[in-house]
């Protein structure tokens, strides 16, 4: 270019240079999809500079392959740029599937004889079944929430499983004490027949505290554990033909048991 002044004096030439950029070609890899707290590489290509919005997440949003390790499903911008030209037009999602998660319920305690709900959960994507074991007992296998009246203690295990983040497992214990049977009378006359107040399974509480009462509220018998029945005694002399009270506290958790029992002569 040639600048003249308004004499028609002419000017020493002065040259530009127009350095001409290639047009950015933005690329990313395709969305992807990951399990909680898993993580995957991003991927841009195109430019000279790159710029990650959001920046949750990711361990550095300027680079061209940040990881990403995001807590939700996040769409993630990459604004490309060669220093003159930039393109913010693509992006990439990554879906977070959440992780099964398996609850079989808190510990269940029951008597022999009883029945009891089991009261499984289960949260997280993709989920494409559950499964108890053992199914001993249960009413429903197909259920979350079967019914089970077990003869004695037994664990469940509820397992659910996810079609693209693996299982989880969960225990319930449920307790089953056996079934105690007060008898309300027995005859202690030493003709080897019903002798002595015998109530079945109570030896199998070791714990539990059984008292008696007379009729004036006298403690007359107490045992722990019950290993050797009453034989109709108190200190040693025999009581009289009549109606006591007794408490059984089996130490368990459970309501204590009362009522009356009849010594018969």
């Amino acid at each position: 270019m040639v600048a003249v002044s308004d004499s028609g004096c002419a000017a020493a030439p002065v040259l530009a240079r127009v350095n001409v950029l290639p047009k950015i070609v933005p690329v990313v890899s395709p969305d992807v999809a990951i399990c909680a707290g898993e993580n995957t590489r991003l991927s841009a290509s195109g430019g000279l500079y790159y710029k990650w919005n959001p920046s949750t997440g990711l361990d550095n949003d300027t680079l061209a392959s940040p990881t990403a390790t995001p807590v939700q499903t996040t769409t993630y911008t990459v604004a490309i740029s060669n220093g003159a030209c930039s393109d913010s037009s693509k992006s990439i999602t990554v879906t977070v599937n959440q992780n099964p998660v398996a609850n079989a319920g808190s510990e269940i305690i029951l008597f022999e004889g009883q029945s009891a709900q089991l009261h499984g959960t289960m949260v997280g994507n993709n989920i494409t079944g559950f499964s108890w074991s053992p199914t001993t007992f249960l009413t429903d296998t197909s259920s979350l929430t079967p019914t089970t009246t077990p003869t004695g203690d037994v664990t469940y295990t509820l397992t659910v499983v996810s079609q693209t983040c693996g299982t989880s497992t969960s225990s319930v214990f449920v307790r089953v004490y056996k079934k105690i049977t007060v008898p309300n009378t027995f005859s202690p006359n030493n003709d080897g027949i019903n002798d002595v107040w015998n109530i079945d399974a109570l030896v199998t509480y070791p714990e539990s505290v059984t008292q008696v009462f007379d009729r004036y509220g006298q403690q007359v018998f107490q045992s722990t554990g019950y290993s050797k029945p009453w034989d109709g005694k108190y200190n040693g002399s025999a009581l009289p033909a009549g109606t006591y009270y007794y408490i059984i506290d089996l130490k368990n958790n459970t309501p204590k048991m009362s009522g009356w029992v009849l010594i018969v002569k």
